[in-house]
């Protein structure tokens, strides 16, 4: 109530010191009358034209981006269908079973052989061992408390979360159930290179400083420009705009990053609960927008600086001689009879 009532005050003294400058000369009057029927429809053309431009640079960053989230996303699960139809096509195989080890062998030897994709690919018998292998000394090899030999024995694919090998590279697991009359016989799986999707991601760029990255279902970061944020294994699960992506499946939303407020455009990858997220400083995206805003206040500011100088010029070409009139009257008032010989030069130049 106090600010209230110290607003009221100060906006009543404003508006007495106001008009006792509009009363002192009806020049002033004209002057802020010209000037406000000048520039007035400026200045709303301008408002609306500010909001308009904001709006229209708003949409086309928001569809723009969402557009490259959702082919980035769109091509990553083609890159991981592409490996599951593979080796879906290898277990409908009915003699996959009956073929014997050395032909089993060369069968996925030449797969891998002629798939980059995989970086081996093996067999696994009812008891979780390595039968058949591309991997030279892994023959014997026992995955049996392995979760992806477990959950492809219970008839389901399974995928497995990221991992990386030695060198660093990114890999998982695919692992099908090998089935004879609708029971699982044996185990058939195969590490994917993901090498490609770092690619992928990598190649993927906004403006000057946007990029993209990708999240595993559990948040952690798959695929990153900065790649020890990968090797770190650095979760976003904690973030309150990764929950918001996990429940929309796809859309745009913000969130800040080392003091910078970011756009963050999000799609999802449906086959493993990925999400690619496409990200751009605020600042950078609506840059435009600001330029745009900005040259509109100068060109208000000139133009209303401009009708202040032509106003003044024009309302004193009109005013000076009935000030001058004015004046004379005054002096016919207080009984200066002389005073009609100082109106004769204006008489003169109306008469001209």
């Amino acid at each position: 109530m106090k600010k209230l009532s110290h607003f009221f005050t100060r906006w009543k003294i404003v508006k007495r010191l106001l008009s006792r400058y509009l009363a002192q000369k009806i020049s002033r009057r004209m002057i802020l009358n010209f000037v406000g029927l000048g520039v007035l429809p400026i200045i709303i053309v301008s408002f609306v034209l500010i909001n308009l431009t904001q709006s229209t640079v708003q949409s086309y960053l928001f569809q723009r981006n969402m557009e490259t989230a959702k082919r980035a996303s769109d091509e990553i699960s083609m890159f991981i269908k592409e490996p599951l139809t593979i080796l879906t096509t290898l277990v409908q195989t009915r003699d996959i079973l009956e073929m014997e080890r050395f032909t089993q062998s060369r069968v996925i030897n030449k797969i891998k052989a002629s798939n980059a994709i995989f970086r081996k690919i093996f067999i696994l018998d009812q008891f979780g061992r390595a039968v058949v292998t591309t991997s030279f000394g892994e023959e014997q090899k026992d995955y049996s408390e392995e979760v992806a030999y477990r959950i492809a024995m219970a008839g389901q694919v399974y995928y497995s979360q990221v991992y990386f090998t030695p060198s660093s590279f990114p890999v998982m697991l695919l692992a099908l159930p090998i089935k004879k009359y609708n029971s699982v016989q044996a185990v058939l799986v195969g590490e994917i290179d993901l090498k490609t999707i770092w690619d992928l991601v990598d190649n993927i760029t906004i403006g000057k400083t946007g990029n993209a990255f990708l999240l595993s279902s559990d948040g952690s970061v798959i695929a990153h420009p900065e790649k020890q944020r990968v090797l770190k294994e650095e979760s976003f699960a904690t973030y309150p705009f990764f929950q918001e992506m996990v429940k929309n499946k796809e859309g745009i939303t913000f969130f800040s990053r080392q003091d910078a407020q970011m756009i963050a455009a999000f799609a999802s990858i449906s086959e493993l609960g990925w999400i690619l997220v496409v990200q751009q400083p605020e600042i950078e995206a609506f840059d435009l927008a600001r330029k745009m805003r900005n040259r509109v206040i100068v060109l208000v500011v000139l133009t209303t600086l401009l009708a202040i100088l032509l106003a003044t010029a024009t309302v004193k070409r009109i005013t000076s001689p009935i000030e001058f009139l004015v004046a004379g009257v005054r002096e016919y008032a207080r009984g200066n009879l002389c005073s009609p010989t100082r109106i004769l030069p204006w008489k003169r130049k109306r008469n001209t």
